[in-house]
């Protein structure tokens, strides 16, 4: 897979300016605990960093490391802590907390602390291990997927001197049971963010740590955590930390939170620069990211929040801009529990830095490039999505569902079916009046689990718009039959295809009660009938049978167009006036008789000519279709009889019922009603 290395644009003259403070470091005296930074007895020790470290092989691929916003089993903390026990106590409501503890004396203090707190120690589980600091963030796991999707960690030399934090992956993949890998690139959870679908972000301070060996790092990060993009860029607080968590966050696979500041901060031009920056930058979903802006005008830590399944907690400080910063939160991330904290928190080390999330080693993962801007209409449009359980349970196939619903509409359901491996598919239908779609996906495995993606939910689901299909143009909308000769002769309208795709005309027929037999000619087309770009259809409707009316009543039926989109109505009109002369007419001149009636095997039609002739004899349903000709010829003057046996016009016998059969001799029209006994 190709590597992509995406660097921040720096003009030269902006390159000029130094790109960290001298600002004092913050003062530390927190006995239990190093200081994030690096104590200036760990500076005359920065050789030791890496020392020792046991690299692996990677992780069969393709490899994916999963992001933050997964699903997690729990985070990882460590006591004595660095978080207000209120915070571990609404961690543990939802989520397991895992706490490194130095030994078992440290673990009953631990204990007590939780109790008193009302910490639900059903989710809290302890990890014995020494530690130089609570910076779990920092030194703790990453964790990864295989190409077998087993769920493992990766580990890799902190970039710090401090063996004991270092050594704390490896001793969680040991006590989870999972494999650890260790990839030789010097990094820090603090300066580094996944999307889950292979993007990663970080500062420029990889570059520093690693000898700058670009090439070398870009490499390491895609065989061992699957990352092809990997988005480097200055770090706009130029502070001694570097760490891209005190200033940004990826909220989901598009979104990312950036830090605000007001045009008078000496660093405003860098904050602007990253955040324009990623708006130009594409995400795994094939769309530019978006970028939402929190504003922190005093270096508020606002982006340095953990997000823990459906809940997130975002440090704040008692500064006038913390319910604003919690507004941002929830109008990124619908669906969500946003919830504030007081700390210790300062702008470069808060609530993220002193927090790990630990994933769910057995999560249902669903996998889904969502849909987005517009899409041309049809009937059915596929949504397609991976589901892969890490549990190695099988799926309940009648447990996944894509859920959508139309415009303005309720959430329905249709089954998503398995296409080939892990994939399956959705048909989301569409009706022409389908302008907005809006939808997310439900999947169910044995492990008992249920997930949905997102995976907040109907809250978080993405939405498509879909154009307005293209229409055929009939004409005229209504044909009036005002007198005998247009029943003859009949009547034309036109199917007109204006756009520069086919349309196809599923069928052409009756909305009515039958009483006003009609048809079409030329009655040889076959629907579907596809009509293509500029084509126009040509049709002609004849009225079978004269019908009389009550007085003065018109008498109207309709012809019904139907595309794949659309239904089209051509009315027709009749009055009874014109159709009560044309009995009159009938009877005088013709005196069409039929015998037997009923009748069962062949039935004979007796008519009268003053004078030769042209006569047509036809029999029609009573819905107007032709089913047999039985006479097309010049008849001479007199008697003449006609015999028909029941077979229609494709050889077979016709069904038992009613028929017409209507005779035209000249200009002249008579009719008779006729009974098929089967």
């Amino acid at each position: 897979m190709k590597k992509v290395l995406s660097l921040l644009p720096i003009l030269m003259a902006i390159l000029s300016f130094s790109l960290t403070t001298s600002a004092q470091l913050p003062e530390w005296n927190d006995p239990n605990s190093l200081p994030k930074w690096m104590t200036p007895e760990e500076e005359l020790r920065r050789d030791e960093i890496g020392r020792g470290f046991v690299p692996t092989q990677p992780p069969v691929g393709p490899v994916r490391n999963i992001s933050e916003f997964n699903r997690l089993q729990g985070v990882l903390i460590r006591y004595p802590l660095g978080i207000p026990l209120s915070l571990v106590a609404a961690m543990s409501e939802h989520s397991i907390v895992y706490t490194i503890v130095a030994s078992q004396s440290i673990q009953n203090q631990a204990i007590n602390a939780y109790n008193g707190a009302g910490v639900n120690m059903d989710n809290c589980e302890f990890i014995l291990a020494p530690t130089n600091s609570y910076w779990t963030r920092d030194y703790g796991p990453w964790f990864v997927a295989n190409g077998n999707h087993d769920v493992g960690i990766v580990d890799f030399p902190y970039n710090r001197p401090r063996p004991q934090d270092n050594a704390i992956p490896g001793i969680v993949a040991n006590y989870l049971g999972v494999t650890r890998y260790g990839m030789n690139v010097t990094h820090t959870g603090g300066n580094y963010m996944s999307d889950g679908m292979g993007i990663g972000a970080s500062t420029d301070l990889v570059w520093d740590e690693n000898g700058n060996n670009q090439a070398y790092v870009l490499q390491q990060m895609q065989n061992y955590l699957g990352i092809h993009t990997y988005h480097v860029t200055i770090d706009p607080q130029g502070e001694y930390i570097k760490h891209i968590d005190c200033w940004a966050k990826f909220l989901d696979v598009d979104k990312i939170l950036i830090a605000q500041v007001p045009p008078s901060n000496p660093r405003y031009w860098a904050y602007e620069q990253v955040a324009n920056y990623y708006s130009e930058q594409i995400s795994s979903y094939g769309t530019p990211f978006q970028v939402i802006r929190v504003y922190a005008p005093n270096g508020e830590p606002y982006t340095n929040s953990l997000i823990l399944n459906e809940r997130v907690y975002v440090p704040i400080t008692g500064s006038g801009w913390d319910n604003t910063a919690l507004s941002t939160y929830q109008q990124a991330m619908p669906g969500y529990e946003v919830l504030g904290f007081y700390g210790s928190w300062q702008s470069t080390d808060a609530l993220h830095c002193r927090t790990k999330d630990i994933a769910d080693l057995g999560m249902l993962y669903v996998k889904h490039v969502p849909l987005h801007g517009l899409h041309q209409y049809q009937q059915e449009i596929e949504i397609q999505a991976d589901i892969i359980p890490y549990s190695g349970q099988s799926l309940y196939s009648d447990s996944l569902f894509l859920i959508y619903k139309a415009n303005n509409g309720v959430f329905d359901t249709v089954p998503l079916l398995h296409t080939e491996n892990n994939t399956f598919t959705g048909k989301l239908p569409v009706t022409p009046s389908d302008t907005l779609i809006t939808y997310y996906l439900s999947a169910a495995d044995q492990s008992g689990r249920k997930e949905t993606w997102p995976l907040i939910g109907a809250p978080g689901a993405r939405s498509f718009r879909v154009t307005i299909p293209p229409d055929i143009v009939v004409a005229p909308d209504s044909l009036v039959f005002d007198n005998y000769y247009q029943m003859l002769d009949g009547q034309a309208f036109f199917i007109n295809n204006p756009n520069d795709t086919i349309i196809v005309i599923d069928t052409i027929g009756m909305f009515g009660t039958g009483e006003l037999p009609w048809y079409l000619e030329p009655e040889s087309i076959a629907f579907p009938y596809t009509l293509n770009p500029g084509e126009t259809l040509e049709l002609t409707v004849f009225i079978a049978i004269p019908v009389v009316l009550n007085s003065g009543e018109f008498y109207t039926d309709s012809i019904i167009v139907e595309t794949n989109a659309y239904s089209h109505s051509v009315m027709i009109w009749l009055h009874e006036d014109m159709l009560s002369g044309m009995e009159t007419a009938q009877v005088s001149e013709h005196n069409l008789q039929a015998y037997p009636n009923p009748f069962s095997h062949q039935i004979g039609f007796e008519f009268n000519l003053a004078a030769a002739q042209h006569v047509q004899i036809d029999v029609f349903d009573l819905r107007g279709r032709k089913v047999a000709s039985l006479l097309n010829a010049v008849k001479t003057s007199g008697s003449h009889t006609v015999i028909w046996d029941g077979s229609g016009e494709n050889a077979g016998l016709v069904p038992g019922g009613v028929y017409l059969v209507r005779m035209i001799a000249g200009k002249s029209v008579s009719t008779k009603k006729i009974l098929l006994n089967p």
